[in-house]
């Protein structure tokens, strides 16, 4: 068995050698688009943090802030899923967020929490091309009746 190896050389002045005149041209030479081309998905700055839900409420104000892409965003909503959740029985609650100006923010107060522990929020976001974010997490905590001493009044 012959085994062949491979040993490559960088020669961009075409001057036949491989030495350190090469590179001056490799530097200012791009392959491909020298400019962003869309094809990333949305990104998610920052998300509404550990929300605590008082005794006798039901909702919560849940945010996503800092939204970017370069295409555009269509969409942003968060994936709620209750306490002790089940992927494999239970459905999550989806929930748009909607742009508010004068909090730079999408955000939604859905009357959802009407279970007592910890929801995961599972926030995304689309652009307009489809293309879907990498999902940011929180914790939305809706306290049990026992803990009166947070009641809403």
């Amino acid at each position: 068995c012959t085994v062949f190896t491979q040993s490559p050389i960088f020669d961009d002045n075409a001057d036949g050698l491989s030495n350190s005149a090469d590179g001056s041209l490799a530097v200012a030479t791009f392959i491909g688009a020298a400019f962003v081309t869309g094809g990333e998905p949305p990104t998610i700055g920052r998300v509404s943090e550990n929300v605590m839900i008082p005794v006798g409420q039901n909702s919560a104000t849940l945010w996503s802030a800092d939204v970017v892409d370069s295409d555009g965003i269509a969409r942003v909503w968060v994936e709620l899923l209750r306490p002790n959740f089940d992927p494999v029985t239970d459905t999550g609650v989806t929930v748009d967020l909607l742009w508010n100006s004068a909090e730079a923010r999408y955000e939604a107060s859905p009357a959802v929490f009407d279970e007592p522990g910890p929801w995961t929020a599972v926030f995304y976001a689309e652009d307009r091309t489809g293309e879907v974010s990498v999902p940011s997490t929180t914790t939305a905590v809706s306290l049990p009746a026992e803990l009166s001493v947070f009641r809403a009044d």
